[in-house]
């Protein structure tokens, strides 16, 4: 069971230590970074962000959104260039600031069209994500775009605010691999439970279920969050034992587990919590914003101590 943060209240100074070795704090999204309230908390936690980036410490989100769903999040939060960020779930590592993609995995083409087909059989809709590159506004070329199929509705944007390109036939699939895949039921939960069991003999795809209970998000196959971070870890130099990760969800699940100290957030899921070293007493935002308190008063904490042994 993961123990709770360390505060001055709970004070731990022998716990201390290893955060204040902390170089890289990666943070999911939605749950853990985005809160539904006043405003004014994201100028706090872009703050905590820019007072760590002084003592050396970068910060970086790991999410299922695109990069269009996050980028208004990573502009407000002042992610530092030099650290890319990680996307749909895993799938897509990137440098946010010149869209310059560092690692990006597919499903086959095959494989789309094996999910529309068992899909299309239920009142369901299929989107499929493909991201070509940095953006090339002069040649009216996009960074992402999504193609749909449906059998019973079809909403003209996705949740990240994505225009959706609708085919009316399969024949009409890209011969491009999607970077990920959703599928999204009519809340039906024996439909849902069935196209899981089916997707589940689908060679080069997982499942990731990271909120409401009629998504059915599918990645490829050996792509997750953790391997993502593993990724990032490797590009900068920065050894795990001196990242730290923070998530709510069970798709954080194994990057929390991949960090050197793996913190959930208040009220996360069982499975999140599971591989977490520690917990946040508080939910999404304010949890966040307690860990980074937590960080700053380990570093200076022990760069008071150091310079005073140094008299």
């Amino acid at each position: 069971m993961p123990r709770k943060l360390p505060s001055w209240r709970n004070i731990a100074i022998s716990e201390y230590d290893k955060f204040a070795q902390i170089q890289l704090i990666v943070a999911d999204l939605d749950g853990t970074l985005v809160y539904h309230g006043k405003d004014d908390i994201y100028l706090k936690l872009a703050n905590y962000i820019m007072s760590l980036r002084r003592h050396g410490v970068f910060f970086t989100v790991a999410t299922g959104r695109t990069l269009t769903g996050a980028i208004k999040f990573l502009n407000s939060l002042h992610i530092d260039k030099a650290i890319p960020v990680i996307l749909y779930n895993g799938s897509l590592v990137i440098e946010h600031v010149n869209g310059v993609i560092k690692r990006n995995t597919t499903i086959s083409s095959k494989s789309l069209r094996t999910i529309i087909k068992l899909s299309m059989l239920f009142e369901t809709y299929v989107l499929a994500y493909y991201v070509y590159g940095p953006p090339l506004p002069l040649f009216n070329r996009t960074y992402e775009t999504i193609h749909g199929w449906s059998n019973y509705f079809q909403p003209k944007r996705d949740f990240n605010g994505i225009e959706i390109e609708w085919s009316s036939s399969i024949d009409n699939i890209l011969h491009e691999s999607p970077t990920a895949i959703l599928v999204k039921t009519n809340g039906d939960m024996t439909v849902t439970e069935y196209l899981l069991n089916r997707f589940s003999d689908i060679q080069d795809i997982s499942i990731t279920k990271s909120g409401v209970s009629d998504n059915i998000e599918i990645k490829p196959v050996n792509s997750d969050k953790g391997i993502a971070l593993n990724y990032v870890s490797e590009m900068t130099g920065i050894a795990k034992k001196y990242i730290l990760a923070i998530g709510d969800n069970d798709n954080d699940a194994e990057m929390i587990a991949y960090a050197g100290i793996g913190v959930a957030v208040g009220a996360a899921s069982r499975k999140a919590l599971s591989v977490s070293d520690y917990y946040c007493e508080y939910e999404a935002t304010e949890g966040t914003i307690q860990l980074l308190k937590t960080v700053k008063e380990a570093i200076r904490y022990f760069t008071s101590k150091d310079k005073k042994s140094d008299i």
